[in-house]
């Protein structure tokens, strides 16, 4: 199930960490050292990302993979590559490293649930609408301190 979609972005270091250019479209992605989440760990993250490529005729030049986003950014911002990646992943950052918008890219990540259709896990529904209220929220960036649902209390969303 769907739940959401999230626009991807172009993070690239800050100024003066590197000689690279800044990518106007997504053809320069093609063109410039590109640093990746692993390819194992986040298969569907690069398969959705090889359809855009393959979509858009051109072909990404992966010189390093890593296991954490951490990683990721924090090679970015050592002027190592340039990454896409969803905004959520590149606003926290927004102040170490460079977010460029990548115009001709209009196709947005989903985010999905997966679940057996056939469920009879009668929190499921109740799972579902907070998942989706969490996205809302973040979405709408109102992000409150705490979700309280019933008697439960959930911690920060």
């Amino acid at each position: 199930m769907t739940l959401a979609t999230e626009e991807l972005v172009g993070i690239i270091p800050p100024v003066g960490a590197s000689e690279l250019p800044v990518p106007k479209c997504l053809q320069d992605y093609a063109d410039l050292p590109f640093i990746g989440l692993d390819k194992n760990d986040f298969s569907e993250f690069w398969r959705f990302l090889d359809q855009i490529c393959e979509k858009h005729h051109l072909r990404l030049r992966l010189t390093l993979q890593v296991k954490e986003t951490h990683s990721l950014l924090m090679l970015v911002a050592a002027g190592m590559g340039v990454s896409i990646a969803p905004r959520h992943i590149a606003e926290t950052v927004q102040d170490a490293l460079r977010i460029v918008p990548i115009p001709d890219l209009t196709e947005e990540l989903p985010i999905v649930a997966a679940f057996r259709p056939n469920s009879q896990n009668s929190m499921l529904a109740t799972f579902l609408e907070v998942l989706k209220h969490c996205l809302d929220v973040r979405a709408s960036n109102l992000a409150p301190k705490k979700l309280v649902l019933g008697s439960l209390r959930l911690g920060k969303v």
